[in-house]
């Protein structure tokens, strides 16, 4: 029997299920957070309905309004089980997590301890009004009545 319209049987073959994406731009699959990266016609899938694929070679793909999103790769030497995925890397976004904490510890002032100004800074100056840079104390502007 023929397919009939040209179809795809890496993807006709797969077992079909749909996420809704995470505030923070991951789907879990089998206990696993996945990072999804920003398209090119979005720059976060937040709250989108997305369907995920898990091919027969163990691989999952996930599709956005039948455009594909993102793929992620089944670890080799672990048996392919069905609903079970274990990834070949790291693919939850712990890693940008840590490189945003590093960035905001490097913004971040360290603490001035038993902190003093020099002789010369305005804290350290008579009170009194300046004028031309010249000190004017109060006594000098007050006339006498």
């Amino acid at each position: 029997m023929p397919w009939g319209e040209p179809r795809n049987p890496y993807n006709l073959f797969a077992f079909k299920y749909t996420r809704t994406v995470k505030n923070d731009n991951t789907i879990s699959f089998d206990n696993h957070p996945l990072q999804l990266t920003p398209g090119r016609d979005r720059c976060s899938f937040a709250k989108a309905k997305v369907a995920l694929h898990h091919h027969l070679d163990g691989g999952l793909t996930v599709y956005f309004k039948d455009v594909q999103i993102a793929r992620f790769a089944h670890k080799l030497g672990v048996p392919l089980k069905i609903g079970k995925f274990t990834p070949a890397h790291d693919y939850s976004h712990k890693d940008v997590q840590s490189e945003r904490e590093a960035q905001i510890d490097m913004n971040k002032q360290k603490p001035i301890i038993n902190y003093s100004p020099g002789k010369d800074h305005p804290w350290k100056q008579d009170y009194g009004y300046r004028l031309n840079g010249k000190l004017i104390h109060q006594k000098n502007l007050v006339e006498p009545g």
